[in-house]
C-alpha cells in the first residue's frame, strides 16, 4: 500500500528537544527488580549518541542517525524518549511498521510519553486516511493479496487513534498538524463539539489557513451551526479569494440556507478559477433554477454544452431545465444529442421519455423506452442506472391503466435499485391504482419495516390501509408521523387528509388549525382545509380557505383548479370558474386534471365544442379515470355523438370507479342506446 499520506504528515515532525533520561522510565522498584541501571558512563554515551543522531538526521543521513539512536538506546535501555525518537525517525522515513513498534516500546517504558503517543496517533491517522482514499478509488472493492508483499500494519479503531493524539496534545499545543489531524478524526466520529474546539485553536492562530477554515466549517455544519460555517468560509475567502475549493463549499452552504443568488455567485467565482470544472457550472445552474431563474440556468448550460460537447452530464441537466421551462422542443433536441453521444447508456433515452411524460404523452414514453430496454442484456438492465428508466416506463403504463405492465416495470426498477425504498413506494402506488389494496398494504408494511420513520412510506401505508378499510390503523400511523416529524408540514396535512377520508372532519379541521398556527405561510394547509370543507358540502367556507391559499400564492395551480372546478360543478359564477381554471392550465398546459376541469366548466356554460376539445384531450391522457370518462361521455352526447358517448361511459365503468355513481352511468348508457 502507498504510504504517501504518511510521509506528507510526518515531514512536519520535529525531533524532541528533550535528551534521553532514565527518569522517563524510572519506577519505585529496587534496581534488582527491573532492567539493570546504566552506569554514569553509559549515561554520557546515551546523551552523546542521542544528540549525534539528531545532528545526522538534520544532515539528511537517516540510516546513520538511526544507528546513533540505537546506540543511545543500548546505553540507556530505560529511556522511553530514545525509543520515541527512533519511532519518529522511522515515521519520517515512511516505515510505519518500525515506527509503530518503536513507539510501543517507548510506551512500555513510559505509558505517558507524549512523543510516542504522537507518533502512534499520527501514523495510524495517516494509514486510516490512506486506506479510505484507496477504498474510494477502488469503489469499495477489496484488492487481491499480492504474493510476497509485506503485511499491512493493523490499524486500531478511531477511538484508540484519537486517544493517542489526545495524550500527545498537551505537549504539542503549537503543533497545527496534530490539531488538524485530531479535528479530522473528530469529524469522522461526528464529535462536532470537540472538532470545533481543536480546529478553532488553529484558525485563531492562523486566520488565513484555508484547510483549517474548511475543516472548522465542516464541524460547524455537522453541528447544525450553518450560519457559523458560512461566516468561517466567508472569512477564509476574504483571505484567499481565489480558492475554488472554498468558494464551491461556500456555494453549498448558501444553498443549505436557500440563499440561491449568493450560491450561484459563489459557484460562478469558483468556476472562474477552474474553467474546466464542469460540475461547478452545473451547481451554479442548479442554484439559478431554485429561485426561479431557470432561463438563466438554461443559457449557462447551453454555453457549457458548446464548450464541452462531449460531456453527457451537462446535456442531461440542460434537458431537465428546458423541460422546467416547458421548452419541450429544446428538451427533446437535447435528449437526442445525448442519445447520439452515448447510445448505449440509459440517460438520453430517459431524458427523452421525461420530455414526453411531462406532456402526458405516455404512449411516446413507452415507444421510447421499450425498445431500448429490450435491446439491453439482462445484466446491464439490472444495473442501478436502469432504475429510473423502469420507473418512467411503469408510471406511463399506470397512467394508461395498464396496471400489470406498470407493476412489472416497477418490480424491475426495485431489482435494479437494490435497497432503495423509493421503488417500493412506486409498487405500492401501482397496486393501489390497480385496486389491489391488500397487496398494497403488504408491500407498504414491509417497506416501512425497513425504514419505520420514513415519512413517505408512513403516508403510503396509511393510504393503503385506509383504502383497505383499516381507517383506525391509517390514522394511528399518521398520528405517529406527526409526533416523529412535528416540523414537517406534510405530516400534518397527510393526517388531516386521512381523517377527512375517514369522515372524521372535526378532527381533520383541528389538525389543520394547529398546523396553520405552526406553518402560517405554507399554502398546503389552507389548500387542504378547503378540500376538507368542500368534502363536507360547505362551499362558502371552502372558498374562503382557497382564497386564503391564493393570498399566499396567487399562481398556485392546484388551488386555482380546485376552486374553479368547485364553482363549475355547482353551476356558480361560471365565467369566474373558467377564468380560474384557465390560469391553472396556462401554468401547466398538459395537466389532464386541469384540462378536464376547464372542459367541464365550458360544458356547464353550454359551450360544448370548446368543452369537447379539452375533455377529449383529458380523456386520452387518463383513460382509466372514471370521472373524466364520464365527462367525455356527457359532452359527446350533448353534441349528439351517441356512439362516442356510450364508449366513454363504458370506459368510466371499467375505470378506477372513484367518485362516480355507477347506477347513473348505466342508466345514461341504456337511455343512449334507445336513441
Amino acid at each position: 500500500m502507498s504510504f504517501l499520506a504518511l510521509s506528507t504528515v510526518c515531514l512536519v515532525m520535529t525531533a524532541s528537544a528533550a535528551a534521553p533520561s532514565r527518569s522517563s522510565g524510572q519506577s519505585s522498584e529496587p534496581p534488582s527488580a527491573r532492567t539493570p541501571v546504566a552506569t554514569r558512563a553509559d549515561d554520557g554515551v546515551a546523551y552523546y549518541e542521542f544528540l549525534r543522531g539528531r545532528h545526522l538526521e538534520s544532515l539528511g543521513r537517516p540510516s546513520e542517525a538511526l544507528d546513533a539512536y540505537e546506540r543511545a538506546a543500548k546505553a540507556d535501555p530505560a529511556s522511553a524518549q530514545v525509543r520515541a525518537e527512533i519511532a519518529a525517525l522511522h515515521a519520517r522515513n515512511n516505515r510505519p511498521d518500525e515506527a509503530i513498534a518503536a513507539a510501543r516500546q517507548a510506551l512500555t517504558l513510559d505509558g505517558n510519553n507524549a512523543e510516542a503517543h504522537w507518533v502512534l496517533g499520527t501514523v495510524f491517522a495517516a494509514l486510516t486516511e490512506a486506506r479510505e482514499e484507496e477504498r474510494a478509488g477502488s469503489q469499495g472493492r477489496a484488492r487481491p493479496p499480492v504474493a510476497g508483499a509485506p503485511k499491512e500494519p493493523v490499524v486500531p479503531g478511531l477511538d484508540v487513534v484519537v486517544g493517542h493524539l489526545e495524550k500527545a496534545r498537551p505537549q504539542r499545543l503549537y503543533d497545527n498538524s496534530l490539531h488538524l489531524t485530531l479535528g479530522r478524526l473528530y469529524i469522522d466520529q461526528k464529535n462536532w463539539a470537540k472538532a470545533i474546539e481543536v480546529v478553532s485553536y488553529v484558525v485563531e492562530r492562523e486566520p488565513g489557513a484555508i484547510d483549517a477554515a474548511f475543516m472548522l466549517a465542516q464541524a460547524y455544519e455537522g453541528a447544525g451551526r450553518v450560519a457559523e460555517a458560512i461566516a468561517t468560509i466567508e472569512e477564509a475567502v476574504l483571505v484567499d479569494p481565489e480558492s475554488a475549493r472554498a468558494l464551491a463549499y461556500l456555494g453549498d452552504l448558501y444553498g443549505r440556507v436557500r440563499k440561491w443568488d449568493e450560491a450561484a455567485s459563489a459557484y460562478d467565482r469558483a468556476a472562474g478559477q477552474r474553467p474546466s470544472a464542469v460540475d461547478l457550472r452545473m451547481r451554479q445552474a442548479s442554484a439559478l433554477v431554485s429561485p426561479g431563474r431557470a432561463a438563466a440556468a438554461r443559457d449557462l448550460l447551453r454555453k457549457v454544452a458548446e464548450a464541452q460537447p462531449k460531456e453527457p452530464r451537462v446535456l442531461y441537466v440542460l434537458a431537465e431545465v428546458e423541460r422546467s421551462l416547458q421548452d419541450y422542443t429544446g428538451a427533446e433536441a437535447t435528449a437526442r444529442k445525448l442519445i447520439a453521444l452515448a447510445p448505449k447508456q440509459p440517460f438520453g433515452y430517459h431524458a427523452l421519455a421525461q420530455s414526453f411524460a411531462q406532456r402526458r404523452d405516455y404512449r411516446q414514453v413507452i415507444a421510447t423506452l421499450d425498445p431500448f430496454v429490450a435491446s439491453a442484456d439482462p445484466v446491464t438492465a439490472a444495473s442501478r442506472a436502469y432504475g429510473p428508466v423502469f420507473v418512467s416506463l411503469g408510471y406511463a403504463h399506470q397512467e394508461l391503466g395498464e396496471f400489470d405492465k406498470a407493476i412489472a416495470a416497477f418490480e424491475r426498477a426495485r431489482q435494479a435499485g437494490g435497497d432503495d425504498v423509493a421503488y417500493d413506494a412506486y409498487l405500492v402506488q401501482a397496486n393501489l391504482a390497480a385496486g389491489r389494496k391488500a397487496k398494497a398494504v403488504e408491500l407498504a408494511a414491509a417497506a416501512r419495516a425497513r425504514e419505520p420513520e420514513n415519512m413517505r412510506l408512513m403516508n403510503l401505508e396509511a393510504q393503503a390501509r385506509l383504502q383497505n378499510g383499516e381507517s383506525a390503523k391509517a390514522i394511528a400511523i399518521l398520528e405517529r408521523a406527526v409526533s416523529l416529524h412535528p416540523d414537517d408540514v406534510q405530516a400534518h396535512v397527510a393526517l388531516a387528509g386521512v381523517l377527512s377520508d375517514a369522515r372524521e372532519f372535526t378532527k381533520a379541521e383541528d389538525v389543520l388549525a394547529r398546523a396553520a398556527s405552526k406553518f402560517p405561510q405554507d399554502i398546503n394547509v389552507p389548500f387542504q382545509l378547503g378540500a376538507v370543507l368542500e368534502e363536507q358540502n360547505k362551499p362558502a367556507d371552502a372558498e374562503r380557505a382557497f382564497r386564503q391559499a391564493l393570498t399566499l400564492d396567487p399562481l398556485h395551480a392546484p388551488t386555482l383548479n380546485y376552486l374553479g372546478y368547485m364553482l363549475a360543478e355547482r353551476g356558480q359564477r361560471l365565467d369566474e370558474a373558467v377564468k380560474l381554471i384557465a390560469q391553472a392550465v396556462e401554468i401547466d398546459p398538459d395537466n389532464g386534471s386541469y384540462l378536464d376541469s376547464l372542459g367541464w366548466a365550458y360544458f356547464k356554460q353550454g359551450q360544448f365544442q370548446k368543452a369537447r376539445e379539452y375533455l377529449v384531450k383529458a380523456g386520452d391522457q387518463m383513460p382509466s379515470n372514471s370521472v373524466v370518462q364520464d365527462h367525455v361521455g356527457d359532452v359527446h352526447l350533448a353534441l349528439r355523438d351517441v356512439d362516442a358517448a356510450i364508449a366513454a361511459w363504458e370506459r368510466a365503468l371499467k375505470g378506477d370507479g372513484r367518485s362516480i355513481d355507477r347506477a347513473s352511468i348505466e342508466k345514461k348508457i341504456a337511455q343512449a342506446r334507445k336513441r
